[in-house]
This record gives structure tokens, C-alpha cells and sequence, in this order.
């Protein structure tokens, strides 16, 4: 299947911190800078209870999902599973008459993961496997977001993992209650530059930590009905994968089975297993990123390096029959054809990385863009591309979209650096603008309603020059498949009032 190939920003979770529902309340959240404390909670679109129990019809489902100050009543029905299918779920969510919800809807897709066979060496306290359910949600109307603010647009789909809450031996059915967590699908690396995440990097996960692992699929599609590929981690650790897809029958989406051999090296000796599912295409969705969400098992125990740099150091076991649920996400923007990590560098004689941003660069001064500057472009680029986005918007504790405030495509490879206040008449020859998110043709500074942004500006060297007029992020997005060299990030903030 076509639709499974290309690479994802695949990310692991910790069940029993799920299942604690410890989430943002339990650290820092939502600090100013994207340093170590707090970024996994950027990524939580909803934290919530999800209680189910069987309606009248023999198929349906009826049940409440509450939140702190408000809360869904659920309505829907269950989805057998066909043959060995696992079984899934379509709910609607629908808002309270005379609460802070009154006229909300969402819908709920998903699948209740599948127990996984124990490995034969597996120890009993990793093997005691919960059930998970995992999939998407959409929010089918529009909605006051937090009153006097903003409106939370129809549209926006986000991915979801509820895991049960009863303590083991569990019983494997819908009915019951659950920690549920969605997720904003962003495919960026939240630990990009500050802690590698993967189990040559984090052998064990600590109570403070959400997120396993980060890491990338590469997958190929080489028939209809088989997949290849890598699991890849920041580092140059990787496995090798095989699998088989599965068609959705009745509108339901694909399901993939992928098995994960070590490469050599640190990973010699290694296998997990994967089992999921393409996530639902949501009509009427605005710009849905697809993911895939389902659960990993780790098959076989293995020693890990708890310091891979040194070719000597400490070790701990990696026991079998660990199991966790995971979402992958769209992530064209990855560099796929070298995996030297901050290979190019990217910044700003007006700032520094995650320090402010001037306030001459934003809407409350000159609304000029900032100059900027960067080395080691890879052999073979053909052209750069240049992005600023802001996925802090519209507040940043609350999060609900990435606004763009700058495109600049089909950069020569040769140049070096962009001055202060670049307009089509200043850009170098052959580069293109785009289109930003106020609907303009340049540069719009950054401009935040609520606290204090993050700003990326990010450089993508690509091995194409792009033949686009006027294209937008999106656009782009789609053209930069399989193409991107390397990147290098610049993050900058701003809050209303900065000088």
C-alpha cells in the first residue's frame, strides 16, 4: 500500500505513566523555552477520563469523557474485528446543554490493541501487557476555545492513546474506564538537539517521562501487501524491518504487521514487533497529517549501553515482553538521506537559539524578517528552503495550530545568508516567496496573542529545485518527499511587549 510508505516520526509511550494520569500537572509545563522540562506536555491536545460501558443495542457503546472543567457525553458503537482484527470503536462526543461545552462535537475512531503473545524468556512483571486503545479524533464543529480568546476551528484531527485503568490480571474488552491522552500530530522532533530519546540513549524510562523513544520509519511499500524498511534513532542506531499490510475492508483503514531485526552493531541480537493501524481520513479534515498508532513488543531480551559513546561503557538488560503503545506521524521535512545529526547549522546575528527575538522583527516594530546565516550545506543540495512557523498558537498553553509567518524556496545552495529584511527585490537569484498563513506573499513577523512563542526557523537543503509559484508550507510539504539532504533549526521567542 502506497499510502504506507515514506518516513514517520514514530514516538513509543510509557503505558504505566499513561496510566498513572500524571500528565501536565505532575511537571513543569508549558515552560517559555523548549528545554528539557515540560516538552513532552507541547504534545497533549487532551487529558482526560474515558469511561464505556454497553448501550441497549448489542453493538453500541455509551460512556462519558471528563476533563478538568468539563467533560462529553459519548455515543456510538463497536467495531468487530474481522478475523484476526483487533476490535475497534466510532464514537460521537457530544457537548452538555448549559456547560462550557454546550456545542461541542467530536468523533472518535479507533482499535483496541491486541494481546500480544508472551516471548518465551519473558519476565512476569514485563510481560503483564495493558489494554490500550488507540486511534483519532476530529473535531467535527467549531468551538469557543477558552472564552473571550479564541474559537477552536472545525476540522483539526489529533491522535489518541487510552489505556486501562484497572489494576492486572485486565480484562480485554471496551467497557471500563480509561487514561486518555491525544496528541497533536507534529512531526517534529521534540528533543531535537538537547536529549537524544531511543534505547541506546534512555535504556530505562524514569516516572518524569512520556514519551519511550523517538525515532523515524523509513518504509517502503514493494508489493501491494508487504512492507520494508528502518526504524532509525537520532545516532545512527537502527533496525531493519519486514512486514505485511492489510486492506481495510468496509472503509476502515489499512493495518500493517512489521518485525524489527538489529542492524549489527549496538542493536545485534535485537527484535520487536509492530502492529497497527493507518489512522482514519476524516472528511471535511483540515490539512490531516495521517499517522499510524497501534503497539510494539519487545520479542526478544538484550543488553543496552546506557553511554553508546563509549565503546566500553556501562550496561543494562532490556527484559522481553515489554509492551507500549506508539503513533507515527507524517514527517516529509525529515532529512532521509543522511543521517548525520546537525550536519547544517543555522543562525542569527539578532538572536540567539531560543533566546528573544528583537521586537524590530515582529508586528509591534518594523515587521522586517531577521537576518540570518548558515554553513556546512551538504553535497548535492540543489536548492534550500526556509520556513518560520509557530506551533505555539494561539496560546501556548493550549496550543491548537502552526501558524506560518514565512516561505522562502529554490535558495541557491551557494549562498550563505539572508540580510535583514528580504523582499522579493533582496532575494538572491532564482529564489521564490511563499505564501504565509495571514495570507500574504513574504515575511509577518511574529505576533502573538497569548504569552510567550516559540519561533522555528528552519533550513531544509534538498537534493530538487521545486517548480512552485507562490506555494504554500503545505505545498511544499508535499513536493519535498524523499528529497531533504539534511536541516537545521533556529528557535526564537516573543510575548507581546518584549524589547
Amino acid at each position: 500500500m502506497a499510502e504506507l510508505a515514506g518516513t514517520w516520526l514514530y514516538r513509543s509511550f510509557n503505558p504505566t505513566f499513561v496510566m498513572g494520569n500524571q500528565t501536565p500537572e505532575a511537571r513543569i509545563s508549558h515552560p517559555p523555552f523548549a528545554g528539557d522540562s515540560g516538552v513532552e506536555d507541547r504534545l497533549i491536545f487532551a487529558d482526560a477520563r474515558l469511561t464505556l460501558g454497553p448501550a441497549p443495542a448489542p453493538t453500541g457503546l455509551v460512556g462519558t469523557i471528563e476533563w478538568r472543567g468539563g467533560g462529553l457525553n459519548l455515543n456510538g458503537t463497536v467495531l468487530p474485528g474481522a478475523g484476526d482484527e483487533p476490535v475497534g470503536l466510532d464514537i460521537v462526543g457530544t457537548g452538555r446543554p448549559g456547560t462550557g461545552t454546550d456545542g461541542w462535537e467530536y468523533r472518535y475512531h479507533g482499535y483496541l490493541t491486541p494481546r500480544w503473545p508472551k516471548p518465551p524468556d519473558a519476565s512476569e512483571g514485563e510481560a503483564d501487557q495493558r489494554p490500550t486503545l488507540v486511534g483519532s479524533v476530529f473535531r467535527v464543529k467549531d468551538h469557543n476555545g477558552q472564552p473571550g480568546r479564541w474559537r477552536s476551528p472545525a476540522g483539526y484531527v489529533g491522535s489518541f492513546i487510552a489505556v486501562k485503568q484497572q489494576p492486572p490480571p485486565f480484562t480485554w474488552e471496551l467497557s471500563g474506564s480509561w487514561t486518555y491522552l491525544s496528541f497533536h500530530n507534529d512531526p517534529e522532533h521534540v528533543y531535537r538537539g538537547q536529549t537524544y530519546v531511543g534505547f541506546a540513549q534512555k535504556p530505562q524510562p524514569t516516572a518524569q517521562e512520556l514519551i519511550l523513544q523517538e525515532a523515524f520509519f523509513r518504509l517502503q511499500t514493494p508489493t501491494s501487501n508487504t512492507l520494508q524498511g528502518t526504524v532509525a534513532w537520532l545516532g545512527g542506531t537502527s533496525l531493519n524491518l519486514t512486514g505485511t499490510v492489510r486492506p481495510g475492508v468496509g472503509g476502515e483503514p489499512s493495518s500493517f504487521q512489521m518485525t524489527g531485526i538489529g542492524a549489527g552493531g549496538e542493536t545485534g541480537g535485537w527484535e520487536y514487533r509492530y502492529y497497527g493501524h493507518l489512522t482514519r481520513t476524516w472528511p471535511r479534515a483540515v490539512n490531516q497529517r495521517p499517522a499510524l498508532v497501534g503497539s510494539i513488543i519487545r520479542s526478544k531480551s538484550h543488553g543496552v549501553s546506557t553511554r553508546p559513546w563509549e565503546a566500553s561503557g556501562p550496561r543494562v538488560s532490556a527484559a522481553a515482553g515489554y509492551v507500549a503503545p506508539f503513533i507515527a506521524v507524517d514527517a516529509p521535512f525529515i532529512a532521509v538521506k543522511q543521517i548525520t545529526f546537525n550536519h547544517l547549522t543555522l543562525n542569527s546575528p539578532a538572536f540567539q537559539n531560543n533566546g528573544r527575538i528583537p521586537s524590530k522583527y515582529t508586528c509591534e516594530g518594523e515587521n522586517v524578517s531577521p537576518p540570518l546565516a548558515w554553513e556546512r550545506v551538504p553535497n548535492g543540495a540543489q536548492s534550500l528552503v526556509l520556513i518560520i512557523d509557530d506551533p505555539d498558537a494561539p496560546d501556548p498553553n493550549a496550543p491548537e495550530m502552526v501558524w506560518v509567518h514565512w516561505v522562502v524556496y529554490n535558495i541557491s545552495p551557494d549562498t550563505k545568508s539572508l540580510p535583514e529584511n528580504v523582499g522579493q527585490a533582496r532575494l538572491p537569484q532564482g529564489a521564490s516567496l511563499g505564501r504565509n498563513d495571514f495570507e500574504r506573499t513574504g515575511y509577518g513577523g511574529p505576533c502573538p496573542p497569548i504569552g510567550r512563542h516559540r519561533y522555528f526557523h528552519k533550513l531544509y537543503a534538498l537534493d530538487i529545485t521545486l517548480n512552485l509559484t507562490g506555494a504554500t508550507k503545505s505545498q511544499i510539504e508535499q513536493a519535498v518527499r524523499g528529497h531533504v539532504l539534511a536541516d537545521a533549526w533556529l528557535i526564537g521567542t516573543y510575548q507581546r511587549g518584549d524589547r
